[in-house]
């Protein structure tokens, strides 16, 4: 698919995610859930390795 495509589509549902809580907030409500699980289904099943303790900084290990 080609970039302005993406951009395209992204802003489109980016907007109907703002704009559809304020007419009905149930179909607002269904509407974010099912965007959250897409988010977390990519999260879970993307080739790269997840590196939940790169930013961890050593001093605080010896605070424990």
């Amino acid at each position: 698919m080609s970039q302005t495509i993406r951009r395209i589509l992204a802003a489109t549902l980016l907007i109907i995610l703002i704009v559809v809580p304020f007419w009905d907030w149930k179909l607002g409500a269904v509407l974010w859930m099912c965007a959250w699980l897409v988010f977390i289904f990519q999260k879970l099943y993307s080739p790269r390795n997840w590196k939940f303790d790169a930013n961890k900084d050593p001093e605080d290990e010896q605070d424990r």
